[in-house]
């Protein structure tokens, strides 16, 4: 099975990969000026001046830092408005969660009472035919919830 990654965890990479990136785009902007001398103009010099060189550079250099920033903003956004959905899931699934247990622990007690008042019942017939009533006397269903609530006597 693959490692899962949370969309905080996919947030968190995009945060380093764009700060990296930005990084190598500022050193690349930084020495446009050395590569343009360097290896452009001693080549060829089809593309113009050495400032006309070094200005395109710059400006492809910025538009793609634009693009890259444009692209991150909407990759974070969709990310947090799945975190907000999963969020809203949990919260609903919670909620869920604790209204079935309301409900099986509410049945559970329906079950339990009507069990004491079958002992009441069977308790109070023994009393009036003048039977004493021991143990062995009671129905079965009492003697089962005296052993599912670990009463021993």
């Amino acid at each position: 099975m693959g490692k899962l990654i949370t969309p905080l965890r996919k947030i968190r990479r995009l945060e380093i990969l764009y700060v990296a990136t930005i990084g190598v785009m500022m050193i690349m902007v930084v020495c446009t000026p050395f590569l343009v001398r360097r290896w452009i103009s001693e080549t060829d010099r089809l593309l113009g001046e050495q400032e006309v060189m070094e200005a395109l550079l710059i400006a492809v250099l910025l538009s793609l830092a634009y693009a890259l920033s444009h692209i991150y903003k909407a990759l974070i956004r969709s990310h947090r408005e799945e975190i907000q959905h999963l969020a809203m899931n949990n919260t609903t699934l919670q909620c869920r969660l604790t209204e079935a247990f309301k409900y099986i622990g509410n049945v559970n007690l329906e079950a339990i009472a009507g069990e004491i008042e079958l002992f009441f019942i069977a308790f109070a017939a023994m009393h009036s035919h003048g039977v004493d009533p021991t143990i062995a006397h009671f129905p079965r269903p009492i003697l089962g919830l005296r052993k599912d609530y670990g009463c021993t006597s």
